[in-house]
C-alpha cells in the first residue's frame, strides 16, 4: 500500500487495487493511456495551419500540467519554482555563465530532492515528483545551452559543432512558449526529453515538412505532408506494448525475479556459472519495464503526430526521432557503445550535448559522473555509473588491440562477433544489476558470491600494455570508433534505477 502522504490522487485507488497496482503506479500508467487519446484528439483536430500555434502550446500546457498535478498533486509546485528560477537566469544572467548557473541549480534543486526522497522510509518511496523533475533539467539546461551558443556563435562562428549550431538559440522563448515546452503532456511524466527547436517546429506545423525532400525547382515535398499520418505505427507499438507488459508482469516479475541474485539460499545452493547465466537472463527480462515504459511514452508522443523522422529507403514513414530505445540492436549489441547508443537514446543525446562535447578533459569519466547525479543518490546508481567508465574503457581497448587479428577470414569475424557479444551482454547485465537493488548489501553480496569476476577482468585489461602498432592488422581498413564517438548514456536511463529514473536509469 502506498503511504498515505502520497500527493496524487486518490480516487482512483480502488481501480488500482482491482488491477493490482498502488494508487501511486495506477495514476501514472492510466495518465499515460489516457496521453494516447489527448494526442490522437492533438493530431486529428488540432493541425496546422487550421490551428494556429498559440491553441497547440495552451492546450499541450493545460493537459500538461492537469496530468502531472493529477500524478502528483501539489508537489507540482516543485516543477513551477524550479522552471521560474531558471527562466529568470535566462532572461537576467549573463550569457558567459548563465548556461552553467542554470545546469548547477536545476541539477542541484534535484539531488536536493532526491536526497529527501533517499532518507524516507521505505513505504513512503513511492513515485513522485521527482521523476518528472528528471526530465525538466534535460530541458532547462539544453535550453540554456543552446541560448549561450547563440551569443558565443557571434562573436566566433567557428566555435560550435554541427549539432550545436543546429540547436542555437537567439533569445529565451516568452512565457508561454517556455512553459509549454516545460509541461507538455507528451512527456511530462516519463519523457523522453526532446530539444526545445524541435518541440517548436512542432508546435508550428514544420515537424513534418522540414524533412520531407523536395524538388528543386520549387522546393515543394515530394510528398503530401498530410499524407504522413502516424496511426499505423501506434498500432503496432501498442502491440509491442503488450508484449513488454505480458514479460514484466509475468516473466521478469514471476518466473526469473532479479531478486534472486542477492538471495543467500538461491546463492548456496547454485554454481557460480549457473547464477552467472540467471543474471543474464534476469536482467534481460528485467529490462521490459523499461521497454514498457518508454513504448508508451513513445505512442503517446505519435499520437500526437510527433516524432517523424522522414522518409526511410522504401519510401516508407519512421516515426523514430524521440524513440528511447532500439530492442534488437540492444539484444544483438556487440560493444558496449551498441548497447547504450541504443539504450535510453534521447538521454544519450543530452549528456552529449551539454557535456560530452564540451567537456575540456576525462569526457567519459565526466559524462558518466554528470548521468549518475542526474539519476539520484540511491548507491546502487553509482556503482554502475562509475564500473562503467572502466568497462566502457577497456571495450576500446579490447576493439582497437584485439579486433584486427580476427579480420582475417569470415568464421575468424563471426567468431569475434559471439565472442563480443557475450562479452557485451553479460558485462552489461553485471554492471546494471545494481539499478535494481538502489542499496549497497544487496549488490554486494551478489558481486561477493561471484568473486568481482568482471570488475577483476576489466583491471587486468586495462593494465595490459598493448602495442597498438603490432595490434592492427595491415589488412584491416575498418575504421575503429574515435573517442568522439564512444560516449555513452547511462546504463539505465542507462536510465533510471526506479521506473523513471530512470537512463540505463529508472529511467535505469
Amino acid at each position: 500500500m502506498v503511504h498515505p502522504t502520497y500527493a496524487g490522487c486518490w480516487l482512483t485507488e480502488p481501480i488500482g487495487n482491482l488491477v493490482g497496482l498502488p494508487v501511486d503506479q495506477f495514476n501514472f500508467m492510466s495518465s499515460q493511456f489516457l496521453g494516447i487519446f489527448f494526442g490522437l484528439f492533438f493530431h486529428l483536430k488540432l493541425q496546422p495551419p487550421d490551428t494556429s500555434p498559440t491553441l497547440r502550446h495552451i492546450y499541450c500546457l493545460v493537459v500538461g500540467l492537469t496530468t502531472v498535478w493529477f500524478c502528483n498533486g501539489w508537489e507540482t509546485w516543485h516543477l513551477v519554482l524550479q522552471s521560474s528560477v531558471c527562466y529568470v537566469m535566462m532572461n537576467t544572467f549573463p550569457p558567459q555563465i548563465m548556461h552553467m548557473c542554470v545546469l548547477i541549480f536545476s541539477l542541484g534543486y534535484l539531488v536536493a530532492m532526491c536526497l529527501y526522497r533517499y532518507l524516507l522510509p521505505e513505504d513512503m518511496q513511492f513515485l513522485d515528483i521527482t521523476f518528472p523533475c528528471t526530465v525538466s533539467v534535460q530541458k532547462l539546461s539544453s535550453l540554456a545551452f543552446s541560448i549561450t551558443d547563440s551569443h558565443r556563435y557571434k562573436l566566433d562562428n567557428n566555435c560550435l559543432t554541427d549539432s550545436q549550431k543546429k540547436r542555437v538559440i537567439s533569445k529565451p522563448p516568452n512565457l508561454l512558449h517556455f512553459f509549454s515546452y516545460m509541461f507538455y503532456f507528451q512527456g511530462i511524466l516519463a519523457g523522453p526529453f526532446t530539444f526545445y527547436n524541435d518541440y517548436i517546429d512542432f508546435i508550428d506545423g514544420r515537424h513534418i515538412t522540414s524533412r520531407l525532400e523536395t524538388k528543386d525547382d520549387d522546393k515543394k515535398p515530394l510528398v503530401d505532408p498530410k499524407s504522413i499520418s502516424p496511426l499505423r505505427v501506434v498500432f503496432y507499438k501498442c502491440v509491442m506494448l503488450g508484449v513488454w507488459v505480458y514479460l514484466y508482469l509475468h516473466v521478469s516479475s514471476v518466473l526469473v525475479p532479479t531478486s534472486n541474485n542477492a538471495d543467500a539460499d538461491f546463492i548456496q545452493r547454485h554454481t557460480v556459472f549457473y547464477r552467472l547465466g540467471y543474471m543474464y537472463v534476469s536482467m534481460l527480462c528485467h529490462r521490459s519495464k523499461y521497454f514498457l515504459t518508454w513504448t508508451l511514452a513513445d505512442i503517446v508522443y505519435n499520437a500526437s503526430g510527433y516524432g517523424f523522422n522522414g522518409l526511410d529507403g522504401n519510401g516508407n514513414a519512421k516515426w523514430d526521432m524521440v524513440t528511447n530505445i532500439r530492442v534488437e540492436k540492444i539484444e544483438t549489441a556487440t560493444s558496449f557503445k551498441t548497447f547504450i547508443d541504443n539504450w535510453n537514446i534521447q538521454t544519450t543525446r543530452w549528456l552529449r550535448y551539454v557535456c560530452y562535447e564540451r567537456a575540456p578533459f576525462l569526457r567519459t569519466h565526466l559524462t558518466y559522473i554528470l548521468s549518475a547525479v542526474w539519476h539520484g543518490v540511491y548507491p546502487g546508481f553509482y556503482c554502475t555509473f562509475l564500473s562503467a567508465i572502466w568497462f566502457t574503457l577497456a571495450g576500446r581497448k579490447i576493439r582497437r588491440n584485439i579486433r584486427p587479428h580476427f579480420q582475417e577470414s569470415a568464421g575468424m569475424r563471426a567468431l569475434y562477433e559471439v565472442l563480443t557479444w557475450v562479452g557485451t551482454q553479460l558485462p552489461m547485465a553485471y554492471i546494471v544489476l545494481p539499478f535494481t537493488y538502489l542499496n549497497v548489501a544487496p549488490f554486494i553480496t551478489f558481486y561477493n558470491s561471484v568473486y568481482w569476476f568482471f570488475h577483476v577482468l576489466v583491471a587486468v585489461i586495462l593494465l595490459i600494455p598493448f602495442d597498438r602498432k603490432q595490434a592492427r592488422h595491415p589488412q584491416d581498413t575498418t575504421k575503429t570508433s574515435t573517442p568522439q564517438t564512444e560516449m555513452t548514456s547511462s546504463p539505465g536511463r542507462l536510465s533510471n534505477g526506479n521506473s523513471q529514473r530512470n537512463s540505463t536509469q529508472d529511467t535505469s
